[in-house]
């Protein structure tokens, strides 16, 4: 049996061999003949194997040497003081190149402008990885050797480092697809069981979704069974004809159906230089420009062609008034191209809106253009062209402007006083003075005849803005408004020409007067509903609006004193004021019912001490608490107000002998009327963490160590290297609302009594000292006091000195026989 199978596997073998040998093909050579059997066989190294994966399974040593591994490496961010402690660890190589490139191209969009600003970070934080590695690579070869934990710490940093720019990269995807989906921009998440883990939490998506989903359709007004919005009406516009005029001739508003948008949107196609014939039963609002304001512009542009320095600020004051007349000066657009490049210019490189800029050859060419063309314009439109305009103003139901001998065509209504509106549904005043105008395809809709509730108050807010600017009042103030411009106009009527009137008006000069607008502005509003003049000086309207103030607002004496000083700014003849006998004894009888108390609490340092002790060394504190050591150590030693920190220039700071010397730009203090440079010598404490040198030093090599030049705050003309900085970006740096904010960090841990406000350090400093046995010479001559009166009156918190005076005055001498009355001896 067994034979038998054999037999037959070995025949079946047999037939498959054949059938194999039938089937195969001859070789073929290359030119399609049939290959001889003794040809050398073709050679097989262009086959090459592929490597086989394989996988590192983590003992416990290893995972123990690198405890980051168990870690999600794309979610594990570091924050800005453990980042840059792993850096500063690490010195910084001189012929690397850290900074990413800049992009020095302005025409490019904002999402590629985000999208670069991605990218130069990532490049950033690259860079900074070859810190580490430079060090590493140094200590390997001075040493000749490396040691196992100096190789471990090595691939700890690097694993850190990396996760961290991993994270970020993870966090900006995650803030790009939440800024495309209007979804809030969140942190990145770290809990996730899913493999490989989502970038975006799930159950917020679907939340936010869900919300989005319920404003939109909150938001969406409902529809009739016509299809037509509600609180639409269906009457057809008949066209009426307006009175002919060379101003642009634009119909009524028409009110939107939204009520929550309480601004009025006028729609017309107007003939800038023919009448113009409206759809609307309603009134017909001619909209013209002043002259004076025509004046303005031509008055500013010769400012900023004859001033050698002018500001970004403005400059770009300028380019809005020009482009605000686009509709009649149709030229404008193109003659504010250079000025406008010169601005965006600018505003990439960083530069703040007080600092100073230059102007090119080109630029001063179109800004003689307006000077050279307003003079000769006839009012009416350069070209012949249509525009389509839409006007948002901010809720009044008419506006008529003074008459002019001849109307120039302007796209915006900007008058110079309120008026107060009415009309059949409703009664109210509003402030006119915020009217905008908006470039965009007429879209023709029916009039929505829903009415929204008006907020008739005078100091309503006006429309919003879609642009991001500094914070100011929601009402611009007109010309009539606005202390620099009354000014102007008085040095003008007085015969001053232009360069009297720059050296005057310097903005600089007049930085400190800045908040003279607003109280100048509120006694114009109180003038104007009394129905009297502001702008004639009578000692009698001053003092009414003092004393208003000082009984139902509770004004203090010096409240009314600074109010005083801002109101005689308006005029130019004060003598008639000064010297009114009513308006001297106003102010006396105010200062006599307000008493000057020299009685202050103690306040005991022992805490703020403490605190700093517990921060530890200069070199391990973290970024916010070594700017806080500084500022509040620098501020108590030195006598320096926020201001004067703010204003230091780091390049001039010297250190001889262990004293460190400021030199202090332009501080708040004179001398005869002239701004002067403050020297302030700080000496070395003999406690290391409560030095005042040491801190600075560690300050200068941890955070200040790049180059920070910014123009002054007061004079935009200086520069300065600006010593303190922001905690997010060293090479930005604060102002002194921040310093401020860092010093009163510190003050909040003294002890005081409720309702006793913080002292100022340049207050408690000097007092400190004081109570320590320093003479008083030397306390005016540090703090730069120009009397001992000032100093005793405002910043001297303790009467406490240091003799001790009821010892010196009862304790009996020797010589007391010898200095008694000579009455007495002549008894004896």
């Amino acid at each position: 049996m067994t034979n038998d199978i054999h037999d037959t596997l070995q025949a079946l073998l047999a037939r498959m061999e054949a059938l194999g040998a039938r089937s195969a093909a001859p070789p073929v050579a290359l030119d399609g003949s049939p290959a001889d059997e003794d040809d050398t066989m073709l050679p097989t190294d262009h086959i090459v194997e592929r490597p086989i994966a394989s996988d590192l399974t983590p003992f416990p040593e290893l995972i123990k040497a690198i405890p980051g591994m168990e870690r999600d490496f794309f979610r594990q961010p570091l924050d800005e003081a453990s980042r840059r402690r792993f850096l500063l660890n690490c010195p910084r190589n001189v012929l690397r190149q850290y900074q990413a490139l800049v992009l020095n191209y302005s025409g490019v969009g904002t999402h590629t402008k985000r999208t670069d600003a991605q990218l130069a970070d990532i490049q950033f934080r690259l860079s900074g990885l070859t810190r580490p590695i430079d060090l590493f690579a140094h200590d390997v070869l001075v040493e000749g050797s490396i040691q196992v934990t100096q190789a471990l710490g090595f691939a700890n940093t690097m694993h850190e480092l990396l996760s961290d720019l991993a994270s970020v990269v993870t966090q900006m995807r995650s803030d790009n697809i939440c800024r495309d989906a209007n979804l809030p921009i969140t942190p990145i998440v770290t809990n996730s069981a899913l493999e490989p883990k989502p970038l975006l939490d799930s159950q917020r998506i679907v939340e936010q979704a869900k919300l989005q989903r319920a404003l939109h359709d909150a938001a969406r007004p409902s529809r009739t069974r016509k299809g037509k919005r509600t609180g639409q009406s269906n009457r057809t516009n008949k066209p009426t004809q307006s009175d002919p005029t060379s101003a642009i001739s634009v119909p009524s508003y028409q009110r939107s159906s939204r009520p929550h948008d309480s601004k009025k949107v006028f729609h017309s196609r107007p003939q800038l230089s023919k009448s113009q014939t409206t759809n609307t039963p309603h009134k017909d609002m001619t909209l013209i420009i002043p002259r004076s304001k025509l004046r303005d512009i031509r008055r500013e542009a010769s400012r900023l062609l004859h001033n050698p320095t002018i500001t970004l600020r403005q400059l770009s004051s300028f380019i809005g008034k020009a482009q605000a007349t686009t509709l009649a000066v149709l030229p404008a657009r193109l003659q504010t191209r250079q000025l406008i490049s010169i601005r965006n210019q600018a505003l990439y490189r960083g530069l703040q809106w007080t600092s100073p800029i230059h102007l090119s050859s080109m630029a001063r060419q179109e800004l003689q253009w307006w000077i050279d063309q307003l003079k000769a314009w006839n009012g009416h439109s350069f070209l012949p062209e249509v525009p389509q305009v839409e006007v948002i103003c901010d809720g009044r139901t008419f506006c008529t402007l003074d008459n002019l001998a001849s109307p120039i065509s302007l796209s915006a209504v900007e008058p110079t006083s309120p008026h107060t509106a009415e009309t059949t549904t409703r009664e109210g005043s509003r402030y006119v003075d915020n009217a905008q105008l908006v470039e965009r395809p007429l879209v023709s809709s029916p009039p929505p005849a829903v009415v929204p509730p008006a907020n008739t108050h005078p100091s309503s807010p006006g429309p919003s803005r879609t642009r991001l600017r500094r914070p100011r009042s929601p009402e611009e103030p007109t010309l009539e408004h606005d202390r620099v411009g009354h000014k102007l106009r008085r040095l003008e009527d007085q015969g001053f020409d232009d360069n009297a009137n720059i050296i005057i008006l310097n903005r600089d000069r007049n930085h400190s007067r800045r908040s003279y607008n607003r109280i100048q502005r509120a006694y114009i509003d109180w003038a104007h509903h009394h129905d009297v003049d502001p702008f004639i000086p009578n000692p009698v309207h001053i003092v009414n609006y003092l004393a208003y103030g000082a009984t139902h607002l509770k004004w203090k004496a010096s409240t009314c004193q600074a109010y005083r000083s801002a109101i005689l700014d308006l005029y130019s003849d004060k003598d008639s004021i000064v010297k009114d006998s009513t308006y001297i004894e106003f102010f006396s009888a105010l200062n006599e019912q307000n008493l000057l108390s020299f009685h202050r609490p103690t306040y005991d340092i022992a805490p703020v001490i403490r605190f700093i002790h517990n921060l530890g060394p200069n070199d391990t504190m973290n970024a916010i608490d070594l700017t806080r050591k500084l500022c509040w150590l620098l501020a108590i030693c030195g006598f320096l107000r926020p201001a004067d920190l703010e204003r230091v220039d780091d390049r001039r700071t010297s250190r001889d002998n262990g004293i460190l010397r400021l030199v202090i730009v332009a501080p708040k203090e004179k001398r005869s009327g002239r701004r002067i440079e403050r020297i302030v010598a700080i000496q070395p404490h003999e406690d290391p963490l409560l030095c005042p040198v040491a801190t600075y030093l560690a300050y200068k090599s941890n955070i200040a160590f790049s180059v920070c030049v910014r123009p002054h705050p007061v004079l935009s003309q200086v520069t300065l290297q600006r010593l303190v900085r922001d905690v997010r970006n060293y090479d930005r740096p604060i102002g002194s609302e921040r310093i401020s904010k860092h010093i009163q960090f510190l003050m909040e841990k003294i002890p005081r009594p409720s309702g006793v406000l913080l002292p100022k350090a340049r207050a408690l400093g000097p007092t400190l000292a004081l109570a320590s046995g320093a003479s008083v010479e030397d306390i005016l001559v540090h703090g730069s006091w120009a009397s001992s009166a000032v100093f005793d009156t405002f910043y001297r918190l303790s009467r406490q000195t240091v003799s001790n005076f009821s010892t010196m005055t009862l304790t009996s001498s020797s010589g007391y026989l010898d200095t008694q009355p000579e009455s007495l001896a002549n008894e004896e």
